[in-house]
């Protein structure tokens, strides 16, 4: 077997791509932090008082950001494909 070569368990010889950047998802993920605490004051101003402004800036915002954050991901990884 060589470097650029690997055996699955199914015996199929792939080849290996390039080493996919994990430093920037992770980078994302922390902007999604980042954004969630610097955001949250707005996002609960504007949702309002109650169960929907609760909903809105404990449940929808911070799902909107990971998945904006999946989302970008995976566009890195449509890019750093072969």
């Amino acid at each position: 077997m060589t470097d650029a070569q690997a055996t699955t368990l199914a015996g199929r010889e792939e080849v290996i791509g390039r080493n996919y950047p994990v430093i920037l998802e992770r980078l994302l993920l922390l902007m999604v932090v980042i954004v969630f605490i610097l955001g949250y004051g707005e996002v609960s101003d504007w949702s309002g008082e109650g169960f929907v402004g609760l909903l809105t800036t404990w449940c929808i915002f911070p799902c909107l950001l990971l998945f904006s954050a999946e989302m970008l991901g995976r566009m890195i990884q449509a890019i750093n494909r072969n």
